[in-house]
């Protein structure tokens, strides 16, 4: 009888050992969640208590968490931005942001026209002293031929006379383009806007007299050239009451210088004269005077950019 007593209580201390292992297991940490990492878990120990996970060391709490102000303060700063900007006036087309103007180098056009006056002089020194020698050559040519063979030099005289006169005239008289250099002083400095004004229209309108008169030019020695050929190719052929010699001359000379009228005019109608492309030179590289101002204007609809210019 007291044995079974005993199996009995015994039976009843193991059953409580299962069932408080049992409570302690339901207290760990529910089936299929990981321990936090690098939580060491003991294993139960048979018939003990189960040793439950170290605690993880909570986080430092965020500044918006202890300061919770924070956060409204810096959601509204791009507010304060936008309304300060929305605050700035916006300057309107009526008017414009004024730019400050090109500056000009009104000296340029000195500088330029001093360039194409010492050129002239250059130009007209060589011609004269070559139309000096020219005229010269053509008298003593006509000297030289008219003895032999008996013929009037009067013709070779008239025309080297008058070569070697012009040409000497023009070796002493300077060019208009010199005269107009020592007028406007184009040597010096310290020159106002309003004379390099002045002297630009001057030089405009000196290139295109110039051109004027190399297309006259060209033109009257074209005719020249017609009619001293077929003169020459007449008198050659046989027209005219003239001797054998005065008609081999009349006809050669004739014909010579219908030739060489011809090559002037066609050369006067295609190639500009100095003063044209010395003029079409500096317009090319002349500074700029231009003026610009931006205009920026704003209103309901958007925002309007533009410029304007004076030119």
């Amino acid at each position: 009888m007291g044995r079974g007593r005993s199996k009995s209580a015994s039976g009843w201390c193991a059953r409580f050992v299962v069932l408080l292992s049992v409570c302690q297991l339901s207290a760990s940490p529910a089936l299929g969640q990981s321990a936090p990492r690098g939580a060491d878990v003991a294993p139960p120990l048979e018939g003990g208590p189960v040793v439950a996970p170290e605690e993880a060391t909570p986080a430092e709490p965020s500044p918006s968490s202890e300061n919770p102000s924070a956060a409204p303060a810096a959601a509204d700063a791009p507010a304060d931005a936008a309304a300060s900007h929305a605050d700035t006036p916006v300057p309107c087309v009526d008017e414009p942001l004024e730019a400050p103007p090109v500056t000009t180098d009104h000296e340029a056009v000195f500088r330029a026209f001093a360039v194409y006056a010492a050129s002239e002089r250059d130009r007209r020194i060589i011609g004269g002293v070559a139309g000096v020698v020219a005229g010269a050559t053509t008298i003593v040519l006509g000297a030289t031929i008219a003895e032999p063979t008996g013929t009037d030099p009067t013709v070779w005289y008239v025309i080297g006379g008058v070569s070697a006169g012009l040409s000497l005239l023009g070796l002493l008289l300077p060019s208009p383009a010199e005269a107009m250099a020592r007028s406007y002083r184009v040597g010096e400095a310290e020159h106002t806007e309003s004379e390099a004004r002045a002297l630009e229209i001057r030089w405009n309108d000196y290139a295109q007299a110039a051109q004027r008169r190399r297309i006259t030019g060209g033109a009257v020695s074209l005719l020249v050239s017609a009619v001293a050929l077929g003169s020459g190719v007449a008198i050659a052929t046989g027209a005219g009451d003239f001797t054998d010699d005065d008609r081999y001359f009349w006809g050669t000379f004739l014909i010579a210088s219908g030739a060489a009228a011809g090559i002037s005019g066609v050369a006067g109608l295609l190639i500009k004269s100095p003063a044209e492309r010395s003029f079409e030179a500096y317009r090319a590289v002349r500074p700029s005077t231009a003026r610009l101002a931006p205009l920026l204007g704003g209103g309901p609809g958007g925002v309007f950019v533009g410029a304007r210019g004076s030119f």
